[in-house]
């Protein structure tokens, strides 16, 4: 299980229209579920764009788990657009980049991975400072995947916002255009 916790449907669906409420999806859209579990946030897309009339843009989930790789695999095997990546999202060098991304990033801080991912992911991350927490290295991630003018959502504890530990991250998100951070 670890750091992999489920998102209730109504959330998903408040994420989603976060996602496109400044931008619709069209065909040629790239969206990116990092760590995508069994895929709740990709049937939330699906919902959406089926409730808007919307086509249904490329879809990528990536997830580490493999009966959470398997579970999403099977569930979306009859939409082609739909692509279920098993890899470390931290880990692996992405190649792709994304006009959207949309996710629930594990959160498993410092005390919760061993030395050798520890020295890995600070030898890889400027948010990996301090007593880090997984979440903060998933929106790194993300922002070097996001092509300019992308869409990012996130659900995250808002402590990032505050801890010595969030200063990385905090001055990464500077660095960008950030229009909306809306902590709930």
């Amino acid at each position: 299980m670890r750091g992999f916790v489920p998102t209730p449907a109504a959330t998903v669906d408040h994420m989603v229209a976060m996602l496109f409420r400044k931008r619709h999806p069209v065909a040629t859209d790239h969206i990116l579920d990092p760590g995508c579990g069994p895929g709740a946030f990709i049937e939330g897309v699906l919902r959406w764009c089926q409730k808007h009339d919307a086509p249904i843009p490329s879809i990528t989930g990536i997830e580490l788990d493999q009966e959470r790789f398997w579970q999403a695999t099977e569930k979306f095997a009859d939409v082609p657009q739909v692509h279920i990546i098993q890899t470390d999202f931290l880990s692996e060098d992405i190649k792709s980049y994304y006009d959207f991304v949309i996710a629930n990033p594990p959160y498993i801080s410092i005390l919760g991975i061993d030395d050798a991912e520890r020295e890995d992911y600070r030898s890889r991350y400027r948010s990996a400072v301090g007593r880090f927490d997984l979440y903060m290295l998933f929106i790194e991630q993300a922002l070097a995947v996001a092509k300019p003018n992308a869409t990012l959502v996130f659900i995250t504890p808002e402590k990032y916002t505050y801890v010595q530990s969030g200063a990385g991250i905090r001055q990464l998100l500077a660095s960008r255009c950030v229009t909306d951070l809306t902590l709930v």
